[in-house]
């Protein structure tokens, strides 16, 4: 306590400085509207540099989980090469010469969602490529999660994107363990979350199973990834399952799409509209 009084009598001097400068540059601020706007205005570039420093570090280590996604990623994917080779390699000769045009039926365009909403029971997205860039109406859009939608109107640079989380949005989608069919529909509840219907309760069915596109739509390649089942009851009116689907694409933070045209589409679609319903 001796030498904590003897330092303060040997800097009396430079203590009782150091206050009235502290006091004088509170009231500078305070009563000088000029020198008050001046601080203020480096104070916040001060701290706008301070958060987009941080956010910039931020975004360096979020790329350590979208790496390990993308190596997920091409892992399946290579699984699913190597499945289609031993496939093919199991082929007849005569059957091999058939199968070269299988790759083309499918092309894929990127295009960038710019607009977006997700708490509407119509949503829709915006994306920015439009007839110029070959798009138009009913072709599939997906990610790299899984499905995300279909176009349902263009413009020169832009076209709009019915997802599945609007109430108007129908998708025909299978069991992948089961191959049952039924329609994904969305209520207007959480964007993370839609309803798998007329699955028939004698059907196996399992939380956790995966739901894939079945085929049955003329703009969908069959076993796109669309989500997994994550509630299970039955029926109120007996006979069919009600489930619940956690879709794979998180919606509120789409960017990078791809549209698929399907180049025998138009075909299939009038084919099946010249049967007359009954």
């Amino acid at each position: 306590m001796n030498n904590f009084f003897k330092f303060i009598v040997r800097h009396t001097a430079v203590i009782v400085f150091l206050i009235l400068e502290a006091l004088a540059a509170v009231l500078v601020f305070r009563c000088n509207d000029y020198h008050r706007s001046a601080y203020l205005s480096s104070a916040n570039v001060v701290t706008g540099t301070i958060f987009r420093a941080t956010s910039s570090v931020g975004r360096y280590f979020g790329l350590a989980e979208a790496n390990e996604a993308l190596v997920r990623q091409n892992l399946e994917l290579t699984h699913e090469v190597e499945a289609l080779r031993a496939a093919l390699n199991a082929l007849p000769d005569t059957l091999l010469a058939d199968t070269s045009a299988l790759g083309n039926r499918y092309s894929y365009r990127r295009a960038r969602a710019v607009g977006i909403t997700v708490s509407k029971s119509r949503n829709m997205i915006t994306i920015d490529e439009g007839s110029d860039a070959g798009l138009r109406q009913d072709m599939a859009v997906v990610n790299s999660e899984g499905v995300v939608g279909l176009v349902s109107a263009v413009s020169s640079h832009f076209a709009l994107v019915l997802p599945l989380i609007n109430t108007s949005s129908h998708l025909s989608v299978k069991l992948k363990g089961t191959n049952h069919r039924g329609q994904l529909l969305w209520d207007g509840g959480s964007y993370r979350d839609a309803i798998l219907s007329d699955i028939p309760e004698h059907a196996v069915v399992e939380i956790g199973d995966t739901v894939l596109t079945s085929g049955a739509s003329a703009f969908f390649p069959e076993g796109l990834m669309v989500g997994v089942v994550n509630s299970l009851e039955p029926d109120r009116n007996g006979g069919f399952y009600d489930i619940g689907v956690r879709l794979a694409v998180d919606f509120n933070a789409l960017y990078d799409v791809q549209v698929i045209e399907c180049s025998d589409a138009d075909e299939r679609v009038g084919l099946e509209a010249s049967v007359p319903d009954k």
